[in-house]
């Protein structure tokens, strides 16, 4: 897996993380959702080409509304103690 293969790995773990916080580890069913570890290749895929798909819509944003996205983002996970 090259860098950025590892780089859309990584960022598609972080948000099956952020997911699984907001959730209560728990999914659509409300049964328990597993760690990223246990997830079939399949589903991991899936979860990068969702970040495939967020960074695609990101890049028709202009400047000023993709930094709006990202103040937002910030100060959600700032609120909900995700970020110092």
């Amino acid at each position: 897996m090259d860098h950025t293969e590892q780089l859309l790995h990584n960022l598609a773990r972080d948000g099956y993380d952020a997911y699984g916080e907001d959730a209560g580890w728990r999914n659509y069913a409300g049964l328990p959702m597993p760690a990223w570890n246990e997830l079939t290749d399949a589903v991991r895929s899936h979860w990068v080409a969702a970040v495939c798909g967020v960074l695609d819509s990101a890049e028709t944003l202009g400047a000023r509304d993709f930094m709006a996205v990202v103040d937002v983002a910030v100060e959600r996970l700032t609120r909900d103690g995700d970020v110092e």
